[in-house]
């Protein structure tokens, strides 16, 4: 491909920049930032990056010197022919950014889409009416092997799906979203939500305000999927762990393992089946480099009109169940039902 669409990163924190430095993060996730990724691929020409602190500034520039550094959008020299951006800034300045980029052509964005539902809905909106593809960070939905599960893949491997647990924490409107949307990328659309112990929310995360909220979510098809909330000051984990009718597949280390457990003659009952537990197919999953596979995606779409595997209307659709668990926690745990948002996005 030789086109190669200047692009500019808003927002130099950790999803931004910072977490290439983590060594440990870097032998099994390659690609963890925006900045990784646009340093290394071809389609994309980075040019500047955003960010109103000075030490992350600074830090852009050590890493990578050929990058200019602004506080803000109007100190961009190329600000006018800026045609990606890639925003990581907190929620409330996403919207004001696509404004001023009038040659904007496509937009990465981190969850959630802005600070509420009606904020989020009117960027999706000013970006349509603009002709702005929208990809939305979620890598989960770029990973080949998840991909591939939500194409036909679990259900053949374990069947429908009876019952699911998961976990998260770090924010609801952060971690949990990533939950939220893997659930229904793999098993489908979600009916109603319900808080469970609203008295036991906690705030914690990276967004301001965030809460960690214990839950269930109610599927078209399939069982219920209950979610508890864990303090990442104990522990981190993302997971899922969904049981079929023939098998069990559990989602770990935030995604980047796998794990089978087939069915097989019971062990300690005569006649009956049992899960081989204690002997599951385990793998690496593609999701550390997902995020370069993100990108893979989107300059496909603007070079050849490939659809977005990751578009905003997905976020949104994950957005409305996320604020429809919150609205259940505030009013003591009773049933939300989910209208659809923006087209059901699969």
């Amino acid at each position: 491909m030789n086109r190669r669409f200047k692009t500019a990163l808003f927002g130099a924190g950790r999803i931004g920049v910072g977490y290439a430095d983590d060594a440990v993060m870097a032998a099994h996730i390659p690609f963890a930032t925006h900045a990784q990724v646009l340093a290394r691929h071809p389609a994309f020409s980075w040019v500047a990056t955003v960010d109103p602190s000075d030490a992350a500034r600074q830090r852009v520039m050590g890493r990578f010197p050929a990058i200019r550094a602004a506080a803000q959008v109007d100190d961009l020299p190329e600000r006018e022919q800026i045609e990606v951006a890639v925003i990581a800034t907190p929620p409330a300045a996403r919207a004001g950014i696509v404004e001023q980029l009038p040659a904007l052509r496509a937009v990465v964005v981190e969850k959630p889409l802005g600070p509420d539902l009606l904020s989020a809905r009117k960027l999706l909106d000013t970006c349509d009416a603009r002709g702005i593809r929208v990809q939305a960070s979620l890598p989960r939905r770029a990973d080949p092997d998840l991909r591939a599960l939500a194409s036909g893949g679990l259900a053949a491997r374990i069947g429908a799906v009876q019952g699911g647990f998961g976990v998260y924490g770090n924010g609801l409107a952060n971690n949990g979203t990533h939950l939220v949307d893997t659930v229904c990328a793999l098993v489908g659309p979600v009916r109603s939500v319900q808080a469970i112990a609203p008295e036991a929310v906690f705030e914690e995360g990276p967004l301001a305000g965030d809460r960690n909220v214990s839950f269930v979510m109610h599927l078209d098809r399939g069982g219920p999927v209950m979610v508890q909330a864990l303090r990442f000051a104990h522990y981190r984990e993302v997971g899922l762990d969904l049981w079929g009718e023939r098998g069990r597949l559990g989602l770990w280390h935030e995604g980047l393992t796998a794990q089978f457990s087939a069915v097989a003659a019971h062990r300690y009952a005569s006649g009956e089946r049992e899960l081989l537990h204690d002997r599951p197919e385990v793998s690496m999953t593609g999701l550390g480099r997902a995020l370069y596979g993100l990108y893979d995606n989107l300059a496909a779409a603007l070079a050849e009109n490939e659809p977005l595997v990751a578009p905003g209307a997905a976020l949104l659709d994950t957005m409305v169940i996320v604020d429809a668990v919150r609205r259940s926690a505030v009013g003591g745990g009773q049933r939300i039902d989910i209208a659809p948002a923006a087209g059901r996005a699969a």
